[in-house]
């Protein structure tokens, strides 16, 4: 279990999910981000699941070996592809990655 703060709430602010402590694991690479993180949208809300041990793989998603699970408020995807959900994210500022 990481000790990180995986979101932040400051009012006035986005939430912002903070991935810069997953991201500081030498294993982890943007090519294998997808083994470690999974979007799933519920309504206007955005559901992410975080597995530290990566092993979240294609279509073979685990939900239950999620380490952590963050809901993003009012956070609407546009696209159900990874790397859009990413981009966007990085876009919008409500993710943090450690080397932006």
């Amino acid at each position: 279990m990481v000790n990180d703060i995986w979101l932040e709430l400051e009012s006035g602010k986005n939430n912002i999910l903070d991935l810069s402590g997953l991201m500081g694991n030498e294993d982890v690479y943007m090519d294998n981000l997808e083994s470690y993180l999974f979007f799933e949208q519920q309504g206007d809300d955005l559901r992410v699941y975080i597995d530290e041990g990566g092993s979240f793989s294609g279509e073979s998603v685990d939900l239950s070996k999620a380490t952590e699970v963050v809901l993003l408020h009012d956070t609407v995807m546009f696209s159900d592809d990874f790397n859009d959900i990413i981009k966007q994210l990085l876009h919008n500022g409500q993710i943090l990655m450690g080397y932006e």
